[in-house]
Formats: structure tokens, C-alpha cells, sequence
């Protein structure tokens, strides 16, 4: 049996002692050492690059990468030649850990942006006119990049969002309304019937609503409103190739509750039996409340704004720094409310609880500082730089990493859509070759 053996790999000899082979028997050259016995090279058709690498790996006991080769390419020589990833050195481990994380990364993105959006089936709508309209129809309603009618109708749609949400503030304020009774007449009511017993006539923001009603100029418009969102929504059901998977998107859920909330709360102010009693009441204030979701239809263009997918993505992708920034605020944010409440326990006027101290913690950790409440001994004052300062360093981290997510999914992003771009290149290449020589293969083939 000879010492050495001779391989000649992608055109390049290589020698090495058998026996060095022969310390991993179950690798694919441990195999070749066991049952090669000629003195000819082995002819091996792989990357030459890498088997210098692998050679090394026998000789030293641990697996060193080389750096000018792309991680993919490595991990496919090594399942060739049998060589698991445990015997990596662990100075070239982030070379696959990196390479790893970015393909989680691509794939992400390529579930979350890329068209796999229900449709119509293609040989359905060749053969019929109706489902050709009806996909026509779908594509202008469900993405706006499918043709230009489809997308200046998105952005009349955010438009029309952007005024919804404008009517919700206008709404509140009392120049926007107009007094039906007066104080006094609500006051009277009060005495004799059971009508307005829930309200608190301390309270102005309760005196507005019971005794102005919006203007009418503004009710027409919400209506206005709500009308287009409700025909948007129909006829974006309608129109759905699949009915069953149109609610299994949370925006579309979202949207129609709006609609049923917007049309609950209408038709109350309408008849005005919002104020008939405390079980109506609380049911108009309900459904109002969820009309702050409105500046969520904007999330329906987002998949056409790659920057707001990003940031989406990162977010998603940073689920377990967020969820230590919060733990760590809920560790300290205790931790410096019962100091502050003991350093502070001889003033009289601060800090009635441990509970005052925790939202004075949170609110100086945010460096926000409403100034409701603020220590005023010397300990107390400590306490609060301390806090503030904590505050600052617990928020710069996870951010810095939140931060370098998105950049991250920016940069794959481009990558993405720049392989997208050379595939359709690609595509319109070979269909103007085989345009090209289709008049000559007819030719051929009336010939023969």
C-alpha cells in the first residue's frame, strides 16, 4: 500500500499521506484511502479552492474556511466530502453563522414581498370574458402596482383615509360642532327623566358631545366616507378569486370592522339613541373608540412601499429585543419606584405609592419628564439621575440592534429586487431569441 496519495482535483495535483486520511474513516477520502490502492491520481472533478482547506482538516484535526469562497459553495463541497460542520475551528464558525442568518433572511423576505397573493386561474380567465373582467377588477382593487388606474385609485384611497382620520379630530372639537340644547335644558332632562343619568356634567368633554351635534357640512362628508369604504370593501370581496382566504388577512378584517363600527356609531348619532341610557352610551363610546384604528388602512399599501416593509420586518425579526427592553423596564422601572419611595419618604408631597413611583420611572427612563411628579430631597434627586441615566443606556441598545435589522433587510431587499430585475431581463432575452427564430423554424419544417 503506498504512503502518499496523488488526487488531481479540478485540474490541480495534490499529495497527501494516506494515514492522515485514514483519522476520519467515514469521510468520503477516509473511504477512498480504505479502498485506493494504485499509485495513479484520483481524477475528482470538485472545487480546488476548497480541497486545499480540506486536506488541512485531516492534517490539523480542525477545519479552517477559506475566506475567498462563498459560504454556500463550502457547505455544498463539505456534504460532498462527508464532513460534518461540527469540525469547523471555531475562528471560521461566522463565516456560516452569517451565511445561515442571511438565508432565514431571504427567505423571509421572499415570503413576506413576493407575489404569492391569491388569483384567478390563468386557463379560467383566457376561456372566460366574465373572469377575465372580474380579475381585471380584483388586481385594481388588491394591488395598486398592477396597472396605472389601479394605482392612482391607492392613492385616492389614502386620500380619502388620510380626510376619514382628519373628521375623527375635527369631530372632537367644539368648533366643529354646533349647540342643539344647553347645559341647563340637559340639567332639567336630568330631574325628570332617566336621559342623560351616566353623564357627569363636571366633566366638558361630556358637556360638548351631549349638548353640540357635528356640523353638517362634516356629518355628510364622514358618510361620504363611509360610503366609499363600504363599496370599496364589497366589491373587493366580490371580486376575491378565493372568499374563504379574503378574512385570513388581518386587514381585511380590520377594514371591515371599521366599516360595522362607523356605521354602528352613525346610525346611534342619527337617531340619537347613543344617550338613552348607560348600556347605549357605553356601546357609542365602544364603537367610537375603534375608530382610532382608521390610520390603519394606510397598511394596505405598504407591501408597495418597500421602506415600510423593512421597517415591519425588522421589528418582526427583533421580537426578543423587544421583549428584553420591556422586561428590563419592568425590572427597573420597580426597582427605582420603591428607592425614590423610600428616599423620599419624609416629604409629605411626593410619591404617595410605590405605584406613582413606577410611572415617575418609566416616564424619566423615556427621558419624556411630564413633571407631574419629581423627587425634592437630596437622596431623591440621586435617585432620579440614576434612573435617567439607566433609562438612557437601556433604550440605546436594543435600538442600535433594531436598527442594524433593518439595515440589514434593506440591503438583502436591493439584492432581491436586483435578481428579480435580471430574471425578467432573462425572460424577455429568450422570448425575443425565440421570436426570432420562429420564421425560421416554420421554414425548416415546411422543407421536410
Amino acid at each position: 500500500m503506498m504512503e502518499f496519495m496523488t488526487f488531481d482535483v479540478g485540474g490541480m495535483i495534490f499529495k497527501t499521506k494516506r494515514q492522515n486520511l485514514l483519522t476520519y474513516p467515514s469521510t468520503r477520502l477516509g473511504k477512498m484511502a480504505q479502498e485506493t490502492y494504485g499509485e495513479d491520481p484520483v481524477i475528482i472533478d470538485r472545487n480546488h479552492t476548497i480541497f486545499s482547506n480540506i486536506l488541512d482538516f485531516y492534517r490539523l484535526g480542525e477545519l479552517h474556511l477559506p475566506q475567498n469562497v462563498c459560504a454556500a459553495a463550502t457547505i455544498k463541497e463539505l456534504e460532498y466530502w462527508d464532513i460534518h460542520l461540527s469540525h469547523i475551528a471555531e475562528c471560521c464558525l461566522k463565516i456560516i453563522t452569517e451565511y445561515e442568518e442571511s438565508v432565514k433572511k431571504h427567505m423571509e423576505l421572499k415570503r413576506r414581498l413576493d407575489d404569492v397573493e391569491i388569483d384567478y386561474n390563468s386557463k379560467e380567465v383566457s376561456e372566460n370574458k366574465a373572469k377575465q373582467l372580474l380579475r381585471q377588477t380584483w388586481l385594481f382593487f388588491d394591488r395598486p402596482n398592477s396597472s396605472k388606474p389601479a394605482f392612482i385609485y391607492s392613492i385616492f384611497f389614502m386620500l380619502v383615509t388620510v380626510l376619514s382620520v382628519a373628521l375623527f379630530c375635527m369631530e372632537t372639537h367644539p368648533l366643529f360642532r354646533e349647540q342643539v340644547q344647553t347645559k341647563d335644558e340637559i340639567l332639567g332632562l336630568m330631574n325628570f327623566t332617566d336621559l342623560f343619568d351616566d353623564v357627569n356634567m363636571d366633566n366638558p368633554k361630556e358637556i360638548v358631545f351631549v349638548t353640540t351635534v357635528v356640523k353638517p357640512s362634516l356629518y355628510h362628508l364622514q358618510v361620504t366616507c363611509l360610503a366609499f369604504f363600504t363599496t370599496d370593501l364589497i366589491l373587493h370581496f366580490a371580486t376575491c378569486p378565493v372568499k374563504k382566504q379574503f378574512f385570513r388577512s388581518p386587514l381585511n378584517v380590520l377594514d371591515a370592522f371599521l366599516v360595522f363600527s362607523m356605521w354602528t356609531t352613525t346610525v346611534m348619532e342619527f337617531v340619537e339613541i347613543w344617550s338613552a341610557g348607560k348600556i347605549a352610551g357605553t356601546v357609542y363610546i365602544t364603537f367610537k373608540l375603534c375608530s382610532v384604528f382608521r390610520p390603519f388602512r394606510l397598511l394596505r399599501l405598504i407591501r408597495q412601499h418597500n421602506g415600510l416593509n423593512m421597517l415591519f420586518l425588522a421589528m418582526g425579526n427583533s421580537k426578543w429585543e423587544i421583549g428584553l427592553l420591556m422586561m428590563a423596564f419592568m425590572f427597573f422601572s420597580t426597582f427605582f419606584a420603591g428607592f425614590v419611595y423610600y428616599a423620599e419618604y419624609k416629604e409629605p408631597t411626593t410619591f404617595p405609592s410605590v405605584f406613582t413611583g413606577i410611572w415617575w420611572s418609566v416616564i424619566t427612563m423615556t427621558t419624556v419628564g411630564y413633571g407631574d411628579e419629581y423627587p425634592k430631597t437630596l437622596l431623591g434627586r440621586i435617585v432620579g439621575t440614576v434612573c435617567a441615566l439607566s433609562g438612557v443606556l437601556i433604550i440605546a441598545m436594543p435600538i442600535a440592534i433594531i436598527a442594524s435589522t433593518f439595515s440589514d433587510f434593506n440591503d438583502k431587499n436591493k439584492v432581491r429586487l436586483k435578481r428579480q430585475s435580471f430574471q425578467t431581463q432573462n425572460k424577455k432575452q429568450d422570448k425575443s431569441v425565440e421570436n426570432h427564430f420562429k420564421p425560421y423554424q416554420i421554414k425548416h419544417s415546411a422543407v421536410y
